[in-house]
């Protein structure tokens, strides 16, 4: 129930434009933050990582970003099979994650 709380002030927050706070972020120093973060769970559960980054900035909330690199994550991670692959990879303005 709590979980379903924060989620809902959460969104509740994005869509009243409350994230005002707006800086330039390089996307591939956070994504490898996040990675290291994630590590011990790939590793507990077989997971590969096949990673290509590249370096990237874009104009974004700081909060808002760690949530949806933290929900790509760990979507990945659990929505994956023991042995599995998590593939990251970006160029330039071109980011895909499965």
């Amino acid at each position: 129930m709590s979980q379903l709380s924060k989620s809902l002030l959460l969104m509740t927050k994005i869509e009243n434009q409350q994230f005002n706070e707006v800086s330039v972020i390089n996307l591939k120093e956070k994504i490898e933050e996040k990675i290291r973060q994630f590590q011990e769970l790939w590793n507990n559960n077989q997971l590969r990582l096949h990673c290509q980054l590249e370096e990237t900035f874009i104009r974004s909330n700081g909060d808002l970003t760690n949530i949806l690199l933290n929900n790509l994550l760990s979507n990945a991670s659990r929505h994956n099979s023991r042995g599995g692959v998590i593939d990251i990879s970006f160029t330039g303005s071109t980011a895909y994650c499965k």
